[in-house]
């Protein structure tokens, strides 16, 4: 048995501007910190073997308060890439079409110049898988992956078949347990915890 302890970063200041980030590089906020720093008597309780970022500041920072040592960082397991919505208050699309926020939010729709969700899911696909690859080669039990929300949707997504439109948003700082067995037909994927975030902060 394989346990995926997947992290959602603590938040920046575009988060907490509800502007949207992207690929765009942005450091934690104070009150991201705080997050992050809340979730590290879990971890120290449920030590992780193997330790994966992504190449954005903010999951490197995410796995500093936490108090992990990272293993390697992986491009596969950035945000999804935006286009022109980089940057962009969400208040503002909302306005602007509040169809169009939501169909993007559920997996349908992609921003101007940005990622499909189909995309996505290949790249943080191919991304979990050799991280189990690692695992089982290596006899490893337990993996930490500190990303994205877009990164989250895509991993549920992905091995559990749960897909966007059927969940509430990812938060900041949240924790996400995937319990994932070998059977003589592969691997069996079960969600054990969604969006955990302990309380209070």
């Amino acid at each position: 048995m394989i346990e995926l302890l997947l992290i959602r970063h603590g938040a920046t200041e575009w988060n907490l501007a509800q502007r949207l980030q992207g690929q765009t590089d942005i450091s934690l906020s104070d009150t991201g910190r705080v997050q992050a720093r809340a979730l590290a008597p879990f971890i120290a309780e449920n030590p992780p073997q193997l330790v994966v970022t992504s190449t954005l500041s903010r999951t490197h920072q995410t796995a500093a308060e936490l108090g992990v040592t990272v293993n390697y960082a992986d491009a596969d397991f950035s945000e999804m890439a935006l286009g022109e919505w980089e940057g962009r208050l969400i208040p503002e699309l909302h306005s602007e079409n509040p169809d169009q926020y939501w169909a993007w939010r559920s997996g349908h729709l992609t921003p101007p110049g940005g990622e499909t969700f189909e995309e996505l899911c290949t790249r943080v696909g191919g991304a979990l898988h050799r991280v189990l690859d690692r695992c089982e080669e290596e006899g490893l039990s337990r993996a930490l992956v500190v990303c994205h929300g877009g990164v989250l949707r895509a991993s549920i997504q992905t091995l559990i078949g749960i897909s966007p439109e059927a969940l509430m948003p990812i938060d900041p700082g949240s924790l996400t347990i995937i319990r994932v067995r070998q059977t003589d037909a592969g691997r069996d994927p079960r969600l054990q915890r969604l969006n955990w975030v302990p309380r209070p902060l």
